[in-house]
């Protein structure tokens, strides 16, 4: 570019001209001078003396001579002249036309083009410079569409294509200078999914995000176009929605978008229920800054989550229990290693004599300050911070020490319950660890029953059903936990070597009063104990449902109707003598009838 203007500029075309005159005038000159100091000197010679009265010569053919080459020089020296001044003036035109187009191209003017008219090496620049500019202008092309692709990865989620965290900030950000211009209140919500986890360590990731995609279609059709939908990260979303400016309006929003998440999700041929947990902040009393906004929209998602309200609006004090959560997250890393995880026993009983079948293992934490803490408060840690697998791996190694211990002081066996979670029924080194806490213990694998959940079991079963015959060989009891809530049917139970099944809490609560659940439950122990698997019901809380489920043949129950869960010295106490349910008289009068048992209340 430098080099084309200084080409193209005036003084330079001035200079090419001079030069090109000299170039062509001055041999001229020279040899016009030459030739007459030639022929003046032959005319001297010839004419002779000098006529100094007359004080000329006497002219000559010589003379004629001089005359007409001194006239030739007059006319060649101006067409000289005149055609050295078109000769520069045709070279320095397609220079200064390229200068002026070159300055159009560095002012982001990529349609300039050169007219093709100089012949020779000009000419060619002029092809070499069209073509150039042409790359240049695909290439620019090339760059808009990149950056135009970068734009949008840079502010999407690529999973689901929703926003991102970067272009809601920005969206809320906006938001918050029109509402404070014009006075106005909005509503943001931070959404995450119940179990999501769960779904991920049992379906698997892929699966896991075609769940969160399809989550954000139905929250996306559910809210206005004028509404922002983002996906944060995991499962985590997040709302801006400028017309819900009460609360009454944000808890509208809050309920619709759980109401269009209770159909299930088809996956795989299963169908998934999915549930939320929604925090809710009000422009401006719960912030007037973005990330404030977020950040207790963010806490109050946690407490929904903690009471399993669905969703809860912020409240100052929720911000304090988030950052006690955060605190308490950090302090479980070293429960085990300090040695503050300690383990409860509750026990399952035999509805028609009283004996204690089996006691169900459940950690709690002994925290240094906060006292006792129940699973709820740190299970869920565990489970985010991947510390779930030694969890477990502790609990079985304390449960079977403890079972050796019973046996040793009490001389007689007890069985012992031990709940895995996803990630530990998937852990290949599970059997290996299991047999290992065995055989230190010296404890026969009869007396360890490990309970699983459906969802579990039901998420790969080619795979499970390999894992539990694994574990079926080694001598273990197997059971299925919270039956009656995943995905599968009584149907797969045959399939399946397990021992039993444990029905869910959910419908022996309100076996008494919901006719539904009651025809669940006697369905469920009828099916069971046709295919020689025993049931257990969780949940029992008072004397007419022990009376229901002992009158359908039920196995075992458990629950508060005969005791909460006890530490170990409690459960030896209990299991050397007599069971205080028994002293106090309640176990019901059973007889028999067609079909079963009945229970004389």
């Amino acid at each position: 570019m430098t080099l084309l203007r200084r080409i193209a500029r005036p003084s330079l075309l001035r200079t090419l001209l001079v030069r090109s005159l000299l170039v062509a005038v001055v041999p001229l000159l020279v040899l016009g001078s030459t030739v007459m100091f030639v022929m003046d000197e032959v005319i001297l010679r010839r004419s002779g003396p000098v006529d100094i009265t007359t004080g000329g010569r006497m002219a000559s053919a010589d003379q004629i001579v001089v005359g007409l080459v001194l006239g030739l020089i007059a006319v060649l020296v101006p067409a000289i002249a005149f055609f050295a001044y078109r000769s520069a003036d045709g070279l320095a035109r397609p220079l200064r036309e390229l200068v002026q187009a070159a300055q159009r191209i560095q002012g982001g003017d990529l349609t300039a083009r050169i007219e093709r008219r100089a012949p020779h090496e000009i000419g060619a620049l002029e092809g070499a410079f069209d073509t150039m500019v042409h790359a240049l202008e695909q290439r620019e092309q090339s760059n808009r569409e990149l950056v135009a692709e970068l734009q949008v990865q840079a502010l999407n989620d690529p999973l689901t294509s929703l926003p991102n965290r970067l272009l809601f900030q920005d969206r809320l950000r906006q938001q918050v200078y029109f509402s404070s211009r014009q006075g106005a209140r909005f509503g943001v919500f931070v959404m995450d999914l119940d179990g999501f986890k769960e779904v991920n360590d049992t379906f698997g990731h892929q699966t896991g995000d075609r769940l969160l995609v399809m989550v954000g279609e139905r929250i996306r059709t559910t809210l206005r176009e004028s509404d922002t939908v983002a996906r944060f990260g995991g499962d985590e979303f997040a709302l801006l929605v400028p017309t819900a400016d009460s609360e009454d309006k944000a808890e509208t929003v809050a309920r619709r978008i759980q109401k269009t998440l209770e159909a299930p999700f088809g996956l795989d041929g299963f169908l998934l229920n999915v549930e939320a947990s929604i925090g809710i902040t009000m422009f401006p009393e719960h912030g007037e800054d973005p990330q404030t906004l977020v950040k207790r929209a963010d806490a109050a998602m946690y407490v929904a989550k903690r009471v399993k309200s669905g969703f809860s609006l912020y409240r100052p004090s929720e911000e304090l229990e988030a950052r006690d959560r955060l605190i308490l997250m950090g302090e479980f890393r070293q429960a085990i290693e300090r040695d503050e995880l300690v383990l409860h026993y509750q026990p399952e009983v035999d509805p028609r004599t009283g004996e204690v079948l089996t006691v169900e293992a459940l950690v709690r934490w002994r925290h240094p300050t906060r006292g006792m803490l129940s699973p709820d408060q740190f299970i869920p840690f565990a489970e985010q911070t991947g510390l779930i697998r030694p969890l477990t791996n502790h609990v079985i190694d304390r449960a079977i020490g403890q079972v050796r211990s019973w046996r040793n002081r009490m001389g007689q066996p007890v069985r012992v319950a031990i709940n895995l979670s996803a990630r530990d029924f998937q852990d290949p080194e599970l059997p290996k660890h299991i047999e290992t806490a065995l055989r230190r213990h010296d404890m026969p694998p009869e007396q360890l029953k490990l309970e699983i959940t459906e969802t579990v079991v039901m998420a790969d079963a080619a795979r499970s059903l390999s894992t539990l015959a694994t574990l079926r060989e080694m001598g273990i009891q197997l059971s299925i936990d919270d039956f009656g809530t995943g995905y599968s049917s009584l149907a797969y139970l045959k399939r399946f070597p397990v021992d039993e099944i444990k029905i869910d809490r959910s419908f022996v609560t309100d076996i008494v009063a919901d006719h539904g659940a009651n025809a669940i439950v006697r369905a469920t122990i009828e099916l069971a104990h046709s295919l020689d698997r025993t049931v257990v019901a969780e949940g029992v809380e008072d004397q007419a449902t022990m009376a229901v489920l002992a009158g359908y043949g039920c196995d075992a129950v458990q629950g508060y109707y005969f005791t909460k869960p006890l530490a170990a010295a409690d459960v030896a106490l209990l299991i050397s003598g007599t069971p205080p349910w028994v002293a106090r008289g309640r176990l019901l009068d059973l007889k028999v009838v067609p079909g079963g048992l009945e229970a004389a209340v």
